[in-house]
């Protein structure tokens, strides 16, 4: 979970946000207004008519942008896309930095557009969805093509005491990998691992050998990052749970389950080997990419991408570098999920009064998911950005795509659905497995179970925490905190907030389950 920096500022707007937020439900829309649904002459349900075709909805959204420059409002990828959509789409483009803020500030003055994309990890969005400020979609969702095949563990991530209050901007539910030198291991006459073990084991290999034979013992097995996310790969690998366990009808965090301490114990033995990096707890993840491109290190985890080798091979031309996401360990083939989306899109009820307003807007959102908007959205025109051959996308102008549309490939960012891309044709066999990788990986992923349900001693003691666990597991892996210190840790944690956080997600756990 990212850590936003706004705290003070947030502080004030907090302590008026629920008041202006219900004002907010109750306000008119003003003279000039522009953010409303347009009204139109199209039945309010979905389904086909013989009627005149709807005028085109007026949406106005919020949304961030992470590109240089934000998306261009007059490309011709977006011209299209209002026609494939039956809208008139005005997006006030926000600074991904300067977001939450932004959105924070909107909130506690009631200025809403049509859609806003929000997340329901920040506290004002939550405030504002208890204050009744957005509609809940759940009773509707059922109702639409394309939005009835939303996946149906990624709405429960998405979803809000047991509801959703919008519609995710999908992406890959598990999309994470080993990347490993194949070259390195024909050096050392070893074969690719198969299992957590025989992982552990090769990263040692090559640590402490010359699997680059140069002469020197200067390579690093497994090059990990501070950001943990390595620790709790080897975790999920060994049969251990995604941040939350489900036991005994009861939800359990990771740190309190045996395999815990079992990845706890082999990561220690793994640094102790010099199987991984000495200053991993001084590496930031733009450093752990420099030194696998660079050549030093021979395992990686990341999210696959076809583009990892050749950025290996600008320093070394003879590498080779293959994807392992399927390693056998005591529960079988385990991988980490992920929560299956990025941010969502809320319909305020400020300028969305009625239902058949709703209706309209969810219209425009269930468009998006169709084929000929995902294709849009992903590749821009067909005939001018890319065509189709035998079915698979083949980039005709993929440079003319992105400086049309000012950010390129998933423009917009709001992707709904993406189960009807074709494939990326391609004579790069890495492109090909980066696909395979990530559908693969749904079969066996490990996803966290208490990723709807929140705590407010989290949001408020939640960074101190995960601090008392990260300091403690960080001197256990040095030698600098034996077993029992560590149990010790364990107990601090459980006393400073710990036990009380484990009560109040279990409590919404147990609420939705009514």
């Amino acid at each position: 979970m990212k850590t936003i920096t706004y705290q003070k500022k947030r502080a004030m707007l907090v302590l008026v946000v629920s008041t202006a937020l219900l004002a907010a439900c109750s306000e008119g829309t003003t003279s000039g207004d522009t953010s409303k649904a347009t009204p139109s002459s199209a039945t309010a349900a979905p389904a086909t008519s013989s009627a005149k075709p709807a005028e085109a909805v007026s949406i106005s959204m919020m949304a961030m942008y992470t590109s240089p420059n934000a998306p261009a409002a007059d490309s011709d990828v977006m011209k299209k896309l209002m026609e494939v959509t039956n809208s008139k789409l005005n997006i006030n483009w926000v600074p991904n930095a300067a977001y939450n803020d932004k959105l924070t500030a909107s909130l506690a003055a009631g200025d809403l557009p049509t859609i806003v994309v929000a997340d329901l990890n920040l506290p004002a969005v939550t405030n504002a969805v208890d204050a009744g400020v957005f509609w809940d979609l759940t009773p509707y969702i059922k109702d639409y093509p394309n939005l009835k095949r939303l996946d149906a563990g990624v709405l429960n991530n998405a979803s809000y005491k047991g509801k959703n209050y919008g519609i995710y901007r999908a992406r890959d539910k598990a999309r994470s990998t080993i990347f490993i030198r194949k070259d390195w291991l024909d050096n050392m006459g070893l074969k690719a691992p198969s299992t957590p073990q025989e992982l552990l084991n090769t990263a040692v290999a090559f640590g402490t050998g010359d699997p680059d034979k140069n002469g020197k013992k200067d390579t690093t097995g497994w090059v990990m990052d501070n950001g943990g996310s390595d620790f709790k790969a080897l975790l999920t690998w060994l049969g251990g749970p995604n941040e939350w366990a489900e036991d005994g009808g009861k939800l359990v965090p990771a740190v309190l389950t045996p395999q815990y301490t079992e990845a706890l114990n082999a990561m220690k033995k793994l640094y102790d080997e010099h199987g991984v990096n000495q200053d991993f707890l001084l590496v930031d993840s733009n450093k752990k990419n420099e030194i696998f491109y660079g050549g030093k290190a021979g395992i990686y985890y990341q999210v696959s991408d076809s583009t990892r080798e050749k950025s290996v091979q600008k320093n070394d031309p003879k590498a080779q570098v293959i994807m392992i996401n399927q390693f056998t360990g005591p529960a079988g083939i385990k991988t980490r999920g992920e929560s299956g989306f990025n941010l969502m899109m809320m319909i305020p009820k400020k300028n969305v009064k009625t239902e058949e307003q709703l209706r309209q807007v969810l219209g425009f959102i269930d468009k998006l998911g169709s084929k000929e908007a995902q294709l849009l959205l992903n590749y821009g025109i067909e005939g001018v950005n890319y065509t189709l051959d035998g079915g698979q996308v083949v980039w005709k102008d993929q440079d003319g795509f992105t400086k049309s549309t000012g950010a390129g490939p998933g423009i917009y960012n709001m992707n709904i659905l993406t189960d009807l891309l074709p494939q990326l044709k391609s004579n790069d066999p890495q492109v090909a497995r980066s696909t395979e990788v990530r559908r693969e990986n749904e079969k066996f992923a490990v996803f966290n179970p208490a990723a709807p349900y929140k705590s407010a001693t989290y949001t408020t003691l939640g960074k101190t925490l995960d601090q008392t666990v990260n300091d403690a597991q960080s001197k256990f892996i040095l030698g600098e905190l034996d077993t029992a210190g560590w149990k010790k840790a364990v107990e601090q944690w459980k006393s400073s907030g710990g036990t009380k956080y484990i009560d109040e997600i279990n409590a919404a756990y147990q609420a939705v389950k009514k």
